[in-house]
């Protein structure tokens, strides 16, 4: 479990969901993009709830790896929201070279 820091607020959550939730904000943040996010987690006091995060570069946050007696909250569709949205971030734009008909180009050359 993870003890994030956001915003002045402190949540507990599970190591993946807030492990990728950083990498997500950083990817964001470099793109110069905002978006939100809702995650289960507890606060402070051990209370199980929903946290709703606006995710926008300028708020820093923190994870502290933290053992806490408590069950990890289930984000799955969390993680399955930024795992998709951070590899369409992440993949290489598209060149549009395949929809380019090069051959034109090769007749000067006698190919």
């Amino acid at each position: 479990m993870m003890r994030l820091t956001v915003a002045g607020a402190t949540l507990i959550t599970g190591d993946v969901v807030a492990t990728l939730l950083l990498d997500f904000a950083a990817a964001l943040a470099s793109r110069g993009l905002t978006t939100t996010i809702e995650l289960r987690a507890y606060t402070a006091d051990g209370v199980l709830g929903r946290a709703m995060l606006l995710l926008d570069g300028r708020s820093p946050m923190l994870a502290i790896g933290t053992d806490v007696p408590l069950p990890e909250p289930d984000n799955s569709e969390a993680v399955r929201e930024m795992s998709e949205e951070l590899v369409r971030m992440l993949e290489p734009a598209s060149t549009g070279s395949a929809e380019i008909d090069i051959r034109p180009y090769f007749d000067d050359f006698d190919l």
